[in-house]
């Protein structure tokens, strides 16, 4: 669970690279304890316990902070997918940390402390732009996820040095994914995920399936 949730991995994260941590700005038990007037004017509210469960505010005096509220408060009785991803079955708290802008976000699936694999998105996911894998020299893979796009993306910058992160992070893992950003050149921490899709990526590419299995090998008795 300290890796899964999202305010406790940056423990994790400190540990090997505390400079790639997002800025935390707070952390609340529940709605009712954020102070909105003691953050910036544009921050990221998370919880913890899940995905998608984000906030992002672009400018606090436009915001409706009752509203924010309730729909924090709401996640914080759920439980994120626990049928298939029962990992997420403990009680998450609230996070505030800095906006970091347009960035774009940078999948690496660390096989026992190797990137293999780097997933990319052009565009919103949502709006089935692109998504596009590479191997960690950005040499584009003969993969397409769900039948999407996959454009050719530029090599980003300092991308060295984000697979050294994510290989650290990784490390003493048999598999995870480490999702990060890259801002121009800046490297920061995203999340840990252990079940990436839960469990029902559709890859287009029966040999990749196969190879990416065979990275992957379970020391079981």
């Amino acid at each position: 669970m300290p890796y899964v949730d999202k305010y406790l991995v940056r423990k994790h994260v400190a540990k090997y690279h505390p400079e790639v941590l997002v800025p935390l700005l707070g952390v609340y038990d529940n709605a009712d304890d954020i102070d909105f007037d003691d953050l910036p004017q544009s921050f990221i509210l998370k919880c913890t316990h899940g995905c998608k469960w984000n906030i992002p505010v672009l400018d606090k005096l436009q915001i409706n902070e009752d509203d924010i509220r309730r729909r924090l408060d709401k996640w914080l009785t759920m439980r994120y997918n626990i049928r298939r991803e029962p990992i997420y079955n403990f009680q998450g708290r609230i996070i505030a940390e800095q906006h970091l802008g347009e960035v774009r976000d940078y999948k690496l699936y660390i096989f026992h402390g190797e990137a293999k694999l780097i997933e990319t998105f052009y565009g919103s996911f949502k709006d089935n732009v692109g998504v596009t894998f590479y191997d960690a020299e950005w040499n584009k893979l003969p993969v397409v996820r769900d039948h999407r796009n996959n454009p050719d993306i530029d090599k980003p910058k300092n991308l060295e040095y984000m697979v050294q992160v994510a290989e650290t992070l990784g490390e003493f893992i048999d598999f995870v994914r480490v999702d990060m950003y890259n801002l121009d050149g800046a490297i920061y921490f995203g999340e840990l995920t252990f079940i990436p899709a839960d469990g029902r990526m559709l890859l287009i590419s029966e040999s990749y399936n196969q190879i990416l299995g065979d990275y992957w090998h379970l020391d079981i008795k």
